[in-house]
C-alpha cells in the first residue's frame, strides 16, 4: 500500500519534525517527541502511520497528486516531502485537541501549547504553494472550520449521552439496592444497651 519512495519520505517527515522541535522549542522537544512515541506504542511512528486501519492520511494527498499532476511534477520530491511533513505535523495537531476533549489526556494537558508548532509547521507549508489571494485559501477556511464545528458538536452529543447513561446507570443502581424489612430489623433493647457503654 505504501510505496518506498512514501515510507522514505515519512522516515525523513519524522526526522525533520524532531529537528524542528528541538530548533524551536529545545526546552519541551523531548517531552513533546516522547509523547509521539507514546502513540505508536511498541511500534515504531513509521509503522503508527502505515498502519493498514488507520486511516490513510498520508495516502490521500499521494493518491491526489499522483492523479492531477503530470509525471514530471509527481518526480518533484521536494514538493511530496513537504506535504508529508505537514501532513504529520496536521494529524498531531488534531490528535492532541482530540486526547484532550475525550478524557484521555494523561499528558497532553502539559503539552496544549505544542498545538502553536503544529498547527504552523501544517499550514506553513502550504503557503509555499499558494499565495495570500489565491482562491485555495477560502476553500482551505471553509473545510478547516467546519471541521472544528463538526468536532465541538460532536463531543457535545458524545458527553450528552453520557451523562444520560451515567443517570441511568444511578437510577437502576438505586432501584435494585435491596432494602431492610422493618420486621427483619433488631429489636436490641436499650437498657441491653446501657449496660455495656452506661449513659452518664
Amino acid at each position: 500500500m505504501y510505496s518506498p519512495a512514501l515510507t522514505t519520505l515519512l522516515d525523513q517527515a519524522l526526522t525533520r519534525l524532531d529537528d524542528e522541535l528541538r530548533s524551536a522549542m529545545p526546552g519541551s522537544a523531548p517531552q513533546i517527541i516522547a509523547w509521539t512515541e507514546q502513540l505508536a506504542g511498541a511500534s515504531s511512528r513509521r509503522h503508527y502511520f502505515q498502519h493498514p486501519v488507520a486511516f490513510p492520511s498520508l495516502l490521500l494527498p499521494w493518491w491526489v497528486l499522483h492523479r492531477i499532476l503530470t509525471p514530471r511534477q509527481v518526480a518533484d520530491l521536494d514538493m511530496q516531502a513537504t506535504l508529508v511533513y505537514s501532513t504529520v505535523n496536521g494529524y498531531y495537531y488534531i490528535r492532541l485537541i482530540d486526547n484532550i476533549m475525550d478524557a484521555h489526556a494523561a499528558v497532553e494537558k502539559q503539552l496544549l501549547p505544542a498545538l502553536n508548532f503544529f498547527h504552523t509547521q501544517f499550514q506553513s507549508a502550504y503557503q509555499l504553494f499558494f499565495s495570500a489571494g489565491h482562491p485555495f485559501w477560502p476553500v482551505f477556511r471553509q473545510i478547516w472550520f467546519l471541521s472544528a464545528e463538526m468536532a465541538i458538536e460532536g463531543n457535545i452529543i458524545a458527553s450528552k449521552k453520557e451523562n444520560r447513561t451515567l443517570v441511568q446507570l444511578a437510577i437502576n443502581s438505586s432501584s435494585s439496592r435491596p432494602t431492610i424489612p422493618k420486621s427483619s430489623k433488631p429489636n436490641v433493647p436499650l437498657s441491653s444497651i446501657t449496660k455495656i457503654f452506661p449513659i452518664r
